[in-house]
């Protein structure tokens, strides 16, 4: 499928999930080149083992009214976390000492871009890069770490293994993903997909490789 999802006109992208009856792992996942992959579980998620995640409230008391209503507000928390996870590495202090500015990739979905996202990313100083909805093939996490983590999981877990054992391998494999071969690939396909016009574009992007490794034999 396209990289770009058009209502109507391009087929919807499937969801990567691992639900079952009653049961279900639901988290936002946050990776960087420098500091790895950090797993932040959202309001839904409900299996043997973990601290079920009951309405979500937000700072002022007010309660959602859906248990599974994944918010605004709760991915801001979720960001918040995530920085406070990675600035525990001294890798992560040094590049934002260099780099400057902090800058968070995801798509333009209405949680994403909700007020109070916006508002607390600029009070975080985090310049948010906003890709198309729906974009899995320029998403890091979509196309270089959740597939392979979901292929790892099937691939290593014991037969019969009860539903909170594959959850914590799962959540293992993604926390051990290689989160910055995979970013590293991001520019060679947004290179990729604008000499392919936003279509199919993994034949362009095995030319640009093609091109750069050549180059770098000269």
């Amino acid at each position: 499928m396209p990289h770009l999802h058009i209502p109507g006109i391009t087929e919807t992208p499937t969801r990567l999930h691992i639900d079952g009856a009653r049961r279900a792992f639901k988290a936002a996942v946050f990776c960087n080149s420098v500091a790895g992959v950090f797993i932040f579980e959202t309001t839904g998620t409900s299996y043997p083992g973990c601290k079920t995640k009951k309405k979500y409230q937000t700072k002022k008391g007010k309660e959602m009214k859906e248990a599974s209503a994944f918010t605004g507000q709760e991915y801001l928390d979720a960001v918040k976390a995530a920085m406070q996870h990675f600035e525990r590495t001294s890798a992560w202090r040094a590049a934002r000492r260099m780099a400057g500015t902090v800058m968070l990739v995801h798509d333009k979905s209405r949680i994403h871009t909700a007020a109070a996202v916006t508002e607390g990313l600029k009070r975080m100083e985090i310049e948010a890069v906003v890709q198309p909805a729906r974009s899995p093939d320029l998403m890091p996490l979509d196309y270089g770490i959740f597939g392979t983590a979901k292929n790892e999981e099937a691939r290593r877990r014991p037969l019969h293994a009860s539903w909170e054992v594959r959850v914590e391998l799962f959540k293992e494999i993604l926390l051990n993903s290689a989160a910055a071969a995979t970013i590293g690939e991001f520019p060679l396909r947004a290179e990729a997909c604008i000499a392919s016009n936003g279509q199919h574009f993994l034949k362009a992007l095995n030319d640009v490789k093609c091109a750069r490794s050549a180059a770098g034999r000269r």
